[in-house]
């Protein structure tokens, strides 16, 4: 899978270019509020490239959180976005306390004026279901301890190990004597990349308002 990184200064769009549905001295002082997305994981992807970014937003409780990643577009050569991440950072903005769409429209601007930005993801916990076929097969084979960079790919069930190659399990700093097992185990040789799917991680979303940039 591709992995991009691009480089220098990220350029800023200020709060005054988007329209607010808070008032301005509101957004100010969101900051200085305990969110409690805070002191979850995150992590923080530069994208750069040439027309639609390619990533479908939806509304989960007024945050913008990943609902599809769009084939051939910019965000789609990047492997480590995933479906369910929630934005808490753009560029050097702190968002995590602006509604959904200040949060769509400051990405949408700034996208559409640089070609460039720096978003920063919380991921969601990840809860390991036992019974989950992904896991029961991982554990028979000895490798339950990278269930989650498993989950990160985007392995959602057993059909989806057949697009997984030899390069992924080096990527995830998988230990040698488990990378064979896997070897033997998947058959695994060169095959396509794997495209990602929507995720089910929330369940309590609106489908009617969503954006795609």
């Amino acid at each position: 899978m591709k992995k991009w990184k691009s480089s220098g200064n990220i350029q800023r769009l200020e709060l005054k270019d988007i329209k607010h549905s808070k008032s301005e001295s509101h957004l100010l002082t969101a900051f200085d509020d305990k969110n409690p997305l805070d002191d979850k994981e995150t992590i923080t992807i530069e994208f750069e490239g040439d027309g639609p970014l390619g990533i479908l937003f939806i509304n989960n409780n007024d945050n913008a959180v990943v609902n599809r990643i769009k084939t051939m577009t910019v965000a789609d050569e990047y492997y480590n976005l995933e479906v369910g991440y929630i934005v808490s950072k753009i560029n050097d903005i702190n968002c995590s306390n602006f509604r959904y769409k200040e949060t769509s429209d400051l990405i949408g601007l700034t996208w559409n004026k640089f070609n460039k930005i720096c978003i920063e993801f919380i991921k969601p916990e990840l809860k390991i279901d036992e019974n989950c076929p992904v896991y029961i097969f991982l554990k028979e084979n000895k490798s339950e301890e990278y269930y989650q960079e498993f989950v990160d790919l985007g392995v959602k069930c057993l059909e989806d190990l057949e697009y997984i190659e030899y390069q992924d399990l080096i990527n995830m700093n998988m230990k040698l004597e488990n990378r064979r097992i896997l070897h033997k185990v998947l058959k695994l040789n060169e095959k396509q990349k794997f495209q990602k799917t929507p995720s089910l991680v929330f369940t309590d979303i609106d489908d009617s308002d969503t954006v795609d940039i």
